[in-house]
């Protein structure tokens, strides 16, 4: 990923946000795939899910930075979804 240390320009900020969330946006996808997949990986969605929030919060950080008065939530708040992590894995079976 590039650096936006000595940019010095809000342009390059806000294609580093773009590519961040393209990236998010795609990691979203293998996600999706993986969890309809018959052997999905516990492990894999975990570390996709990981990438996805971290790429998300420094992408909301950029953003943040840029727009001070934006307003933002705390990256430590959790998630809707935040305690589903918690929850055992289990397949679903798809509905006809």
């Amino acid at each position: 990923m590039e650096s936006v240390e000595g940019n010095g320009t809000g342009r390059g900020n806000l294609q580093l946000v773009v590519s961040e969330l393209c990236r998010v946006q795609e990691l979203v996808r293998q996600l999706e795939l993986h969890l309809h997949a018959p052997d999905a990986s516990i492990d894999l969605c975990r570390a996709l899910t990981a990438e996805i929030f971290a790429l998300t919060d420094r992408s909301i950080g950029f953003v943040a930075a840029h727009f001070p008065d934006a307003p933002t939530t705390p990256s430590s708040t959790s998630s809707s979804l935040s305690g589903v992590s918690d929850q055992p894995f289990r397949t679903n079976t798809k509905k006809r």
